[in-house]
């Protein structure tokens, strides 16, 4: 496929396979396919979450080279299907080369990539790729992941190196601990310009070898902020050496320590604090001078001259011709109080705030069971899913003054479920501090944590829809109450409950979550909270 111009798309651009194979049999796979020299932009109308280049489930051996993708609202470049490094997966050995993606998100999508990978894949090469200018959906605090290389869940044997990566909203690299991933390299890459740190990693899904390593990478921002996310832990497996770090604002900050402190802890002995002496950073010139301390490192000057469309000039110069799509500015909203009866959807529609779903285990909508008007959530769990799944979430503004939530909630008298409902405060990037966590079990207990083990404070008749209130009081004596009530019957009551958390602050969000290893099921309708 090569010298096309795809643009003004419902979709993407080009496409090859699907989801992850029902059989592994070669015949049926996507293989030894060139995109070559294409200008695709202007995508996503329809289907927002269309990309430049897809490569599914089972498309190996492939070669996405020269070409510009921009003025998408998703991924440019999206490879893999399988979520764990823990099984074989179907698209490997693909070379991603000398492309210029840039312009991405446009403000209406989050999870956001300019390459993005996902599975293992061996012999997969990111290679001499021009990434900048990546956005995402952003309206306060709602809003998360415009980042320029994602190396998403189980991303394993993949080798990342000479790329130029800068301005994107969340990270220039995104480097997922989810689904037990090994065994990437990440070497001779700019990273640069972020607000919200340079490197990032997240989750911890440790695998029994390395994650990822870091040599010969210069890591440059406007902020003190080299790393973000919430996991770069001493203990955690992932290795960093020989890089060069800078901040144009004063020290560099290493995951809130020092430098001295970072390299204490056995990260980047060899890595040094130095201006890596770029042509021009303010122009995003990021080319390297002769006396660069980078190169007495071992770091490579990277090429760009060649990256992107090849050809005549009347085909090179052809992006220059459009205009870069308007950002879709999120419309600032009052959500306050959060409201939701479930009533505006279709039957079976998954609800906005419910996790994907996984080894059966979902979160639908069901006209069945509700306990006021027609429809409520229905949450099923199952034997093959992650334990805190199936799941659903609201987050808002963190919330300074007292927070009452009420919601009905009903266990299955078939199937009972184990599920919880907490409340978190979680800022940004950080780890999450747990206040109220209240859990109910199949045969009607209610208990929360007490210490180091649970603490009962009722029992009513399961089967039944109960109404939960919940108070969170914050102040020096921070607590929360709680009151849930059967329908015409017995209440309990529990005040002054400690946060499960003693640094939880403010709430920001709230969930519940099955806790199940098998098939159960229940519902929850009518959420209130102000």
């Amino acid at each position: 496929i090569r010298q096309c111009h795809i643009h003004d798309l419902g979709g993407g651009g080009v496409y090859l396979s699907g989801e992850h194979p029902k059989q592994p049999d070669e015949r049926l796979f996507a293989l030894r396919n060139t995109v070559e020299n294409n200008f695709i932009h202007d995508g996503g109308h329809l289907f927002r979450a269309g990309c430049g280049v897809f490569l599914g489930g089972s498309a190996s051996f492939n070669r996405i080279l020269h070409n510009e993708i921009c003025d998408m609202s998703w991924m440019a470049v999206h490879l893999g299907w399988s979520w764990t490094g823990l099984r074989p997966a179907y698209t490997h050995h693909n070379e991603v080369a000398y492309n210029h993606l840039h312009h991405l998100g446009n403000g209406v999508l989050n999870d956001i990539g300019g390459i993005y990978t996902l599975g293992v894949s061996p012999g997969t090469v990111l290679h001499h790729n021009l990434i900048h200018d990546v956005t995402r959906f952003e309206r306060g605090s709602e809003g998360y992941g415009g980042w320029g290389i994602y190396l998403d869940a189980g991303s394993s044997e993949i080798r990342v190196e000479n790329n130029v990566v800068y301005d994107t909203r969340d990270g220039s690299l995104h480097v997922h601990n989810h689904g037990h991933p090994y065994g990437n390299v990440v070497a001779n890459n700019v990273f640069a310009c972020s607000p919200d740190g340079v490197l990032i990693r997240n989750a911890d899904h440790e695998p029994e070898s390395n994650h990822v390593h870091l040599e010969r990478n210069i890591v440059y921002n406007a902020s003190p902020k080299m790393f973000g996310g919430n996991n770069w832990r001493k203990d955690s497996k992932f290795t960093s050496d020989n890089n060069c770090f800078w901040s144009e604002s004063g020290p560099p900050d290493f995951y809130g320590r020092t430098f001295a402190e970072w390299q204490a802890a056995d990260k980047d002995t060899q890595s040094i604090v130095a201006d890596p002496g770029f042509v021009n950073a303010a122009s995003r010139d990021f080319r390297l001078k002769p006396n660069s301390p980078a190169l007495a490192l071992g770091f490579k000057a990277i090429d760009l001259s060649s990256v992107g469309l090849e050809g005549p000039v009347e085909w090179t110069s052809l992006p220059g011709k459009y205009q870069h799509r308007v950002y879709e500015a999120a419309v600032p909203v009052d959500t306050w109080p959060l409201a939701d009866d479930f009533e505006d959807y279709d039957v079976d529609e998954m609800p906005a705030g419910a996790i994907p779903d996984e080894g059966g285990a979902k979160v639908r909508i069901t006209d069945r069971q509700a306990a006021s008007g027609r429809q409520c959530m229905r949450f099923d769990d199952a034997a093959d899913a992650a334990a805190w799944k199936p799941h659903w979430c609201m987050t808002f503004e963190p919330r300074e003054s007292v927070l009452q939530m009420r919601c009905q909630v009903r266990n299955d008298p078939e199937k009972p479920a184990s599920f919880n409902l907490e409340f978190r405060d979680w800022p940004k990037g950080e780890t999450y501090k747990t206040g109220p966590y209240i859990q109910f079990l199949p045969d009607g207990v209610v208990r929360v944590p007490g210490g180091t083990s649970w603490k009962e404070v009722g029992k009513l008749a399961p089967g039944q829809w109960l109404t939960v209130d919940v108070e969170l009081v914050p102040g020096e004596n921070k607590h929360y109450n709680l009151r849930i009530t059967r329908a015409g019957g017995d209440s309990i009551v529990a005040d002054n409950l400690p946060m499960r958390s003693a640094d939880f602050g403010r709430c920001s969000w709230f969930g519940f979550s099955g806790a199940d290893t098998k098939e159960t099921t229940f519902y929850v309708d009518s959420i209130l909270a102000e």
